[in-house]
């Protein structure tokens, strides 16, 4: 159903612009306005719990060697804090069967058979033979990761900013184009809106404390 639904709008699209490449990126904006309401609500929620850090730092002293009473003690101050600690999952599993279908779309859609994005990508349903597109979208991948809020302990952290993207970029070496120009869009879309939110949320503060 959803391969249906991509694969209207891709030709949509390129009628009106009459280029596949440009036809994805245009997708991706739409499906990223589609949820950015809950894009919104999640990249807030983790402004919020990096907000309550030093407390849950506290716990970890006072409870050192039980992990049970921390647990009761954290999801306690989430409460308190209204905070969801899983918000920031909720995006990225929305993401993963567009991608799933984009990649269908791709593999089988005769429209979009050995068509060219720009230059050296000529063919958007076959891997990239530069492989510029992949390690582009690792590094944006490295550069979402670090402006998100650090919640985890630090070999999380580096596992998520570092393994991660690397991973992911070696997998995306061997798949088609057009995806990884999908993804890679939608990071660089991820990056601009968590810089806007934390300009928005600094702008806010000091009106919120005067309110207050």
């Amino acid at each position: 159903v959803i391969c249906k639904v991509l694969i209207f709008f891709l030709r949509f699209f390129h009628g009106v612009i009459g280029n596949w490449g440009l036809s994805i990126i245009l997708l991706t904006v739409m499906v990223k306005l589609l949820l950015l309401p809950l894009t919104h609500r999640a990249m807030v929620s983790a402004e919020s719990m990096k907000k309550l850090q030093p407390k849950m730092e506290e716990i970890k002293k006072k409870y050192p060697d039980d992990r049970e009473k921390q647990n009761v003690e954290t999801m306690k101050l989430y409460t308190e804090g209204k905070v969801n600690p899983l918000g920031g999952c909720l995006p990225l599993l929305l993401q993963l069967p567009i991608w799933a279908a984009l990649f269908t779309t791709l593999r089988t859609s005769y429209e979009l058979y050995g068509e060219p994005f720009y230059g050296v990508w000529s063919d958007l349903t076959s891997k990239d033979p530069t492989y510029l597109m992949p390690l582009a979208l690792g590094v944006t991948m490295i550069i979402t990761q670090r402006l998100q809020p650090q919640m985890m302990d630090k070999q999380q952290a580096f596992l998520m900013t570092w393994i991660m993207p690397v991973f992911f970029t070696a997998i995306m070496m061997n798949y088609p184009a057009g995806l990884a120009l999908y993804i890679f869009t939608n990071n660089l879309l991820s990056i601009a809106q968590q810089y806007a939110l934390r300009k928005w949320l600094a702008r806010k503060g000091p009106e919120a404390g005067a309110k207050a």
